[in-house]
């Protein structure tokens, strides 16, 4: 206990999550200081890498594809409808009756909108790699490559989750991957192709407090700040393609 009688917070168990971290961590510290990160994972893949002949996979894991889609089936708006009321009295009616009408039509012209707006849902999973030249994406119907040229904007939007634009095999396109290795994705994508990327140099691309927990476990990574300049960084394991 305490003092006051608080109750002390449990210790948190390092975990699969925090090892991915880790990694990620680790790789960027390499990839920061214009160094080649050597594989720390032995990484298993029925696919081999095809962007260099000196490419290697960091990283390996599931992951699970969100894209923006309008929801099937969305309901029809409803019919005008009118009502005029006559005798004494019956304009007073019939403008009660349409103001009452006409707020509930709002009611469900708004739910309608609501229902048929797009939102991001799952489109797909798999297993995802990780080298230094691109990522790729394996799942049950096939296997989509990316080199870090083809994506052209990437944000990490909470803990394990990144938004990334790029020119896929149907042309333009806009995901979610929501992985352990997302950050990876971020990370290595920003220090190669958008050393200023505002979450690069914030430090905004690890989750809050990580890094100075991690500082307390018997892992402690290299990387001293989740906060990276532009300087120093460089291309590494291969040109995009």
């Amino acid at each position: 206990m305490r003092e006051g009688g608080a109750a002390r917070e449990p210790a948190r168990a390092w975990s699969d999550r925090d090892s991915a971290l880790w990694h990620t961590c680790e790789i960027a510290a390499d990839l920061a200081a214009g160094a080649v990160p050597q594989p720390r994972l032995d990484i298993a893949t029925p696919f081999p890498p095809r962007f260099a002949a000196d490419e290697r996979f960091w990283a390996a894991g599931p992951f699970d594809l969100l894209a923006l889609r309008a929801p099937e089936g969305a309901p029809p708006r409803g019919a005008p409808r009118f009502f005029l009321a006559t005798g004494a009295g019956g304009l007073a009616a019939t403008a009660a009756v349409a103001l009452a009408r006409a707020a509930g039509d709002a009611r469900r012209r708004a739910e309608e909108e609501r229902r048929a707006a797009p939102r991001w849902v799952r489109v797909d999973a798999g297993a995802l790699a990780v080298s230094g030249c691109g990522m790729y994406w394996h799942t049950p119907a096939a296997l989509l490559t990316w080199d870090w040229g083809s994506v052209t904007s990437a944000e990490v939007l909470e803990p394990g989750a990144v938004h990334l634009t790029g020119e896929g095999p149907a042309g333009p396109g806009s995901w979610i991957l929501r992985s352990d290795w997302a950050e990876l994705v971020f990370v290595t994508w920003a220090l190669q192709r958008h050393p200023r990327h505002p979450q690069l140099r914030s430090g905004g691309w690890l989750p809050p407090g990580w890094l100075s927990w991690c500082a307390t476990q018997p892992y402690p990574t290299r990387l001293a700040s989740a906060a990276l300049p532009p300087a120093g960084t460089r291309q590494v394991g291969g040109h995009p393609h």
